[in-house]
């Protein structure tokens, strides 16, 4: 049995265990261990789409302050969206296409979509003061009839955590999550920034060990070189990958990511930095030799005031010819309409190499309807793609985007996304 059957047996076990104590004690009146719980903290923490790395963390903090052992929580996420988006010239299919819709009609400038770009369902077992069990299952893009649609749902994390941060600053984790490396938080509700989509890396089969004191973060995670994405690209398997090494089945790849946070009245700040040895397979150099990536971070939260900044980078040229390159600035403002919590945000981000450039804007306005949903409206204007078809100059997991420095697509968009 592989090591990744093994990891994925011991948090099925580890749920069904946490189940089975709970069916017993089903009982009790009181909110004691032994119980399935629903939480929507969880799914705010762990998947909600501003959700960044570190979500292991977060975790560990969840259980220090509200979550019981011996206890399964269930939570999750559902996001639905109707789209417009309309094109400065006439859609070809190859090279100008719309951002955020897909199937947009050849040689028209328009086109409407309604889509659930993901629904998450959230299994965390408590099983003692130390041991966490995490199954996360998801669908993306669910009733897109393209290559993008994953009506099916399939296990998007699983790992086992370990740690009590009342008892100890050190924890660890194993199994397939998202890669701690930079921070790629976003104040969008739907339309995610180009650093995030160019160099976050998603679930990769790892283990790893953090560090968490007085302030100061540190996670170093060891990988696999590429992750359970089966993109060939020039022959290459796990080429679409979001960490590539020449050995994709070996523990070849490694992160560090670093970070230091302070939180004094009403005012919270952090700032951090990460290097990932092998980012896409999209960034090798000339002699098909993996190629780093680093990132550079920043936050602060003045009471409803909350502005994020980060750089990512690759650290050698990409092919001989330039660095891959990308930022992100976003800020959002909340506040209160007729009881209800309302927020604003805009975003910028920027993702270039030496010859192309391709940027976002976005503005949205959401309001929490009742307690976890919430609905919104948000514009996004991008323009030009980097390195022609590649896909990862586009946004909420878009196939395709507008391919020429002059092309522009505008979309409006009305979301709505429910925690619970």
């Amino acid at each position: 049995m592989s090591i990744k059957q093994v990891l994925l047996s011991a948090v099925a076990v580890a749920v069904a265990g946490a189940a089975f104590a709970a069916q017993s004690d089903n009982s009790q009146a009181t909110m004691g261990a032994g119980q399935v719980r629903f939480d929507s903290a969880i799914a705010n923490s762990l998947v909600a789409p501003q959700v960044g790395t570190g979500t292991e963390l977060a975790l560990l903090q969840l259980r220090q302050q509200e979550l019981a052992s011996q206890t399964l929580y269930i939570g999750g996420m559902v996001r639905a969206a109707a789209l417009y988006s309309r094109l400065n010239a006439d859609a070809t299919g190859n090279n100008v296409d719309h951002t955020h819709v897909t199937n947009g009609r050849t040689g028209y400038k328009t086109a409407s979509q309604i889509n659930l770009p993901s629904v998450n369902l959230l299994g965390v077992a408590d099983i003692n003061s130390w041991a966490t069990g995490v199954l996360s299952l998801a669908a993306d893009n669910v009733g897109r009839q393209d290559n993008s649609s994953t009506d099916n749902i399939g296990v998007d994390q699983a790992y086992v955590l370990l740690g009590d941060l009342n008892s100890s600053s050190i924890y660890g984790f194993a199994g397939k999550k998202d890669v701690d490396f930079g921070n790629f938080s976003t104040v969008d509700f739907y339309t995610m920034p180009l650093d995030r989509l160019a160099f976050k890396v998603g679930a990769t089969d790892s283990v790893g060990v953090g560090f968490d004191n007085s302030g100061f973060n540190a996670v170093f995670t060891a990988m696999n070189g590429g992750s359970n994405n089966t993109d060939v690209v020039d022959g290459v398997a796990n080429a679409g990958a979001t960490a590539y090494t020449q050995n994709n089945n070996n523990i070849n790849n490694f992160a560090l990511n670093l970070g230091y946070g302070m939180t004094t009245n009403n005012v919270a700040w952090g700032v951090g930095a990460g290097y990932l040895n092998g980012s896409r397979y999209a960034y090798t150099k000339a002699n098909g030799d993996r190629n780093g990536a680093w990132d550079l971070n920043g936050h602060f939260n003045v009471d409803s005031l909350t502005v994020m900044a980060e750089y990512a980078r690759t650290a050698s040229k990409v092919d001989d010819l330039s660095t891959v390159q990308a930022y992100d600035l976003g800020a959002a403002y909340g506040f209160p309409i007729m009881g209800h919590n309302s927020s604003v945000n805009a975003d910028i981000s920027e993702l270039k190499d030496n010859t192309t450039t391709a940027s976002q804007f976005v503005l949205g306005w959401n309001n929490e309807l009742v307690s976890d949903v919430w609905m919104g409206l948000e514009w996004a204007y991008n323009k030009g793609q980097i390195n022609g078809g590649s896909e990862f100059a586009t946004s909420s997991a878009i196939v395709a985007g507008p391919t020429d420095s002059g092309d522009k697509n505008n979309t409006l968009l009305l979301n709505l996304t429910a925690t619970f």
